[in-house]
């Protein structure tokens, strides 16, 4: 993806490469497996997927709450608070697995992303005003780059 997009492009973005995934999943794990050998990177987010991929994969009524985040640059130890933040967030009822990660293809103008899995609909309905939740965005408003789409959140059922 090169240059800025709408919020509109991106979900219909988002919406393609969602279908892409649900039809490919194996595949594409799987790739995600050999780009992170051959790049010698530990990417937290494909970490999860290939996590959820060997304990049996999504399933049915899973929901994924994905966020991206366009935030300045953080030195060493706000960087560890945010991802310690992040992993706070898997004590909330309903949540399975979460991934805080920063972004090292640099394809886009996103340098971090979230990504959350709840059991379902409701478990994400907790976590929304849920107090780690509340203490993640608000230490998160405080690294955003200016503007109103430094921050893209996507939801979606399995």
């Amino acid at each position: 993806v090169r240059g800025k997009m709408s919020v509109e492009e991106l979900q219909a973005q988002l919406k393609k490469y969602q279908t892409l995934w649900m039809e490919n999943e194996e595949k594409l794990v799987e790739a995600l497996a050999k780009i992170k050998k051959l790049e010698g990177h530990d990417s937290s987010i494909a970490g999860a997927v290939n996590e959820l991929q060997g304990s049996g994969g999504l399933e049915k009524g899973n929901v994924v709450h994905m966020v991206w985040f366009r935030l300045k640059t953080l030195s060493a130890e706000e960087n560890d608070t945010l991802s310690a933040l992040a992993q706070d967030l898997q004590e909330i009822p309903g949540v399975l697995k979460v991934a805080f990660g920063q972004d090292f293809a640099k394809r886009s103008s996103y340098n971090y992303a979230l990504f959350v899995l709840f059991k379902d609909k409701p478990s994400g309905d907790t976590y929304q005003p849920h107090e780690k939740h509340e203490k993640f965005k608000a230490t998160i408003a405080t690294h955003k780059e200016a503007g109103l789409d430094a921050v893209v959140c996507v939801d979606f059922e399995v």
